[in-house]
């Protein structure tokens, strides 16, 4: 019977490094100034999830760029209107 679960584990151990448990990045690209229910410098990203980590770069100046940590719906405002690479990790849906 141990045998068999340290066998269990072993395997376990092999998958996850092979294909890994972990989940992929959430990217996506937005266009700020469109009309909603933020205002044109801001984002709202609407999802469900505790301390995922978000990172985001302006897509015409990527040194214009940050990170912040989210929760369920979470607002995301940018220096100035424009149009955002945004990657989302972590424990989000």
């Amino acid at each position: 019977m141990k045998t068999n679960a340290i066998f269990f584990f072993f395997i376990l151990f092999i998958l996850n490094i092979t294909y890994g448990f972990s989940q992929e990045p959430f990217i996506t690209t937005w266009q700020s100034n469109f009309p909603g229910t933020s205002l044109n410098n801001q984002i709202l990203i609407p999802g469900t999830g505790e301390e995922f980590f978000i990172e985001w770069e302006e897509v015409d100046d990527p040194t214009n760029n940050g990170t912040q940590m989210g929760n369920d719906h979470t607002l995301v405002t940018f220096p100035q209107p424009g149009t955002y690479r945004v990657s989302i990790s972590g424990n989000f849906n």
